[in-house]
């Protein structure tokens, strides 16, 4: 039996096509029953997750509240890009688990509802959490440039480690991990499925048939 698909284009309108197996989700859902497989990936996902994260935020918080209320920190060069790498870190960490938690959660990924709105909205949870992940990554190699003038440039690391280049640095890597990210929105397609077995519609985050993005 062909599979009838609606793909969502940019205009907002469905055009249903009849292809068959473009979702085919045979191979995902032939371990249905590994009620093993289910408790470590709800167990990793549900749970470990989102306390990493709380701990992960938590101590970044910290982090925050110690810079932005010392003053005399505020003196520090490199203050700027610390306050960055904490705030990167926040954001990452809150949509990681947002990207990654609620599929582990029968509740929510068996809710139709639920399913047509996160699979409209993961991709770009998806792009912000590489964005920030990307970035908290350059901020910690411009950090690490930052500490190389100061030690063996001493002479020049006034004129050159300064908040400005700070900011400057901290915009150049939000642009770059910008960029870098922004492939998930483009490179994939939110399809609306028929899956025969449950005879059942429901909204899959599939590849482009855009042999250009792919």
């Amino acid at each position: 039996m062909e599979n009838v698909v609606a793909i969502e284009g940019a205009s907002q309108a469905e055009e249903l096509v009849l292809e068959p197996d473009i979702c085919n989700f045979s191979s995902i859902t032939e371990h249905v029953h590994d009620q093993e497989s289910i408790d470590i990936v709800w167990w990793s996902n549900a749970v470990f997750l989102p306390l990493i994260a709380l701990l992960g935020l938590a101590c970044n918080l910290l982090n925050i509240a110690i810079l932005t209320s010392n003053r005399g920190a505020r003196r520090i060069p490199i203050w700027t890009l610390l306050l960055a790498l904490a705030v990167c870190d926040c954001l990452f960490l809150v949509f990681a688990v947002l990207d990654v938690t609620p599929l582990s959660i029968p509740s929510l990924s068996l809710s139709p509802t639920f399913n047509h709105f996160y699979s409209h909205v993961v991709l770009y949870i998806r792009t912000l959490a590489s964005t920030f992940y990307k970035s908290s990554v350059l901020i910690v190699v411009a950090f690490n440039v930052e500490r190389y003038i100061c030690v063996l440039h001493p002479l020049k690391s006034h004129s050159v480690c300064t908040g400005k280049t700070s900011r400057l640095a901290i915009y150049a890597c939000f642009i770059i991990s910008l960029f870098c990210s922004v492939q998930w929105p483009l490179a994939y397609d939110v399809k609306k499925c028929y899956d025969s077995s449950s005879q059942e519609y429901f909204y899959a985050v599939l590849l482009t048939d855009n042999p250009t993005l792919k």
